[in-house]
């Protein structure tokens, strides 16, 4: 059924249909409303083309398109209609790239090829895991991997985002998991799609898909309170004097265990980060190979996060108060090379970090931080006592400042030459010797009051 009507707003708002109706449109010629049974409403054009031939032309649904918008995009399909543009034949390209367009899953790994020569996210992991940045995002979207990319909506990818739950037991929220995985996946379609950065040409994917653009969608982060951005938790010196006089060997009988106390190395590997700044996998899997008790380097292992340019392992002198503690330990003078500095109970990498990190807490009364917030601690505390930001970058292993100096990374082989030809001191060990003699003297200041408490 077709009508002639000048259409206006009122009536556009309004009408309502038995049956699918389009009404024709007086003041814009070609122009037709489309409304069906069901309420939608929809603006397209007919008119002929350069060789005479009608073509229907869709000009987008209501309300989102206005009549307005509608007349003035009928006008300017009709002049393209006469100089010889072919939306149909544009519509069947559409459709037919849409049909070879890769699935959602395929998409990401196309990106990881492409990502991890940039971006040490997008590379395999050191243990042979997925990428970060892929795991992440195909866990989270996992309902999507196998659609067609060119066919989700962002009403698709808001609705799976909306009821991810946390896989990790204890936690509440999965917000943050969903907020990377979005911004990790942002990333790839801008890719797929030529956006953004990837505008310039040849940056972006060959051939461009059209797919959505994730950043339509909520990131909910945003909304959640407990969530603010970049974490920003160390521990006072309240804190700190109650939680060091914890963290010994052998393990004080205040953290109960079912260990012996000699067995237990989870409380003194947490002073081992205090001590270092070092993260927590480099600490659980650190080797007596890797220090070198005469010059007092520890060289790291490769971290995920380092990418294969980026292999050699990175070498960190340490000060005079983590060496006393390394050679605290029973395995100092007896243990084989390849053998684990903070072993389990059975000679194996230390898996159970949150049950020692949970205890220190509740013997301490401390609570609401964690064993990253230990290595951020200490960074606070070097800030502090004037060490330049560069140092503190090279410490904690975030990113090669020679490198940014046009520099070798090899110069830090010649720190051992540099000390014995020279006399000179890293001035990494210098400040972090500073950092134990401010952690000596937190714990001293704990320990006089409760010896004042106990009147001794």
């Amino acid at each position: 059924m077709s009508n002639r009507k000048a259409l206006t707003d009122a009536f556009v708002r309004t009408v309502t249909v038995d049956r699918r109706t389009e009404f024709s449109d007086t003041q814009c010629p070609g122009l037709k409303l489309r409304v069906s049974k069901t309420g939608k409403k929809s603006f397209a054009l007919k008119a002929r083309d350069a060789f005479g031939t009608v073509q229907t032309v869709t000009l987008g649904e209501y309300p989102a398109t206005t009549l307005r918008q509608a007349r003035d995009a009928a006008q300017e399909a009709r002049r393209l209609l006469r100089v010889g543009k072919n939306f149909a034949a544009e519509k069947r390209t559409r459709k037919a790239e849409r049909s070879r367009a890769p699935t959602l899953a395929e998409l990401i790994q196309e990106y990881q090829v492409v990502g991890s020569v940039t971006t040490k996210v997008w590379r395999p992991r050191a243990d042979g895991r997925l990428p970060e940045a892929q795991s992440s995002v195909q866990r989270v979207f996992a309902p999507l991997l196998d659609k067609n990319v060119t066919t989700l909506t962002a009403e698709d990818f808001a609705d799976v985002m909306a009821n991810y739950r946390p896989k990790q037991r204890g936690k509440v929220s999965a917000n943050g998991s969903v907020s990377r995985a979005r911004s990790y996946l942002s990333v790839v379609m801008d890719w797929a799609a030529n956006r953004k950065r990837f505008g310039k040409i040849g940056a972006g994917r060959n051939p461009a898909l059209d797919v959505v653009d994730i950043k339509l969608t909520h990131d909910p982060a945003i909304s959640d309170p407990s969530i603010t951005g970049g974490r920003e938790r160390v521990l006072t010196e309240d804190e700190l004097a109650l939680v060091l006089p914890l963290m010994t060997y052998p393990a004080p009988k205040a953290l109960s265990s079912r260990l012996a106390a000699e067995d237990h190395l989870r409380p003194v590997a947490h002073r081992f980060i205090l001590l270092t700044l070092a993260r927590l996998r480099e600490v659980a899997e650190m080797k007596w190979r890797d220090v070198d008790f005469r010059s007092g380097i520890w060289t790291k292992i490769p971290i995920d996060k380092r990418s294969a340019a980026e292999s050699r392992r990175q070498r960190v002198p340490l000060s005079d108060a983590a060496m006393h503690l390394l050679k605290s330990l029973p395995g100092a003078d007896t243990a084989d090379p390849d053998d684990l500095v903070f072993p389990n109970s059975y000679g194996q990498v230390e898996v159970n970090w949150n049950r020692g990190t949970e205890a220190i807490k509740k013997a301490s009364g401390t609570s609401g931080w964690t064993r990253h917030d230990l290595r951020r601690t200490s960074a606070t505390i070097l800030a502090a006592l004037g060490a330049p930001i560069d140092l503190i970058a090279d410490i904690l292993g975030h990113s090669n400042r020679t490198k940014r100096h046009g520099l070798s990374g090899a110069v830090e082989h010649y720190v051992i030459a540099t000390k014995i030809l020279r006399g000179v001191e890293d001035p990494r060990k210098v400040v972090l010797d500073q950092l134990a003699t401010v952690l000596d003297a937190i714990e001293a200041r704990a320990r006089d009051a409760g010896d004042l408490t106990s009147g001794v």
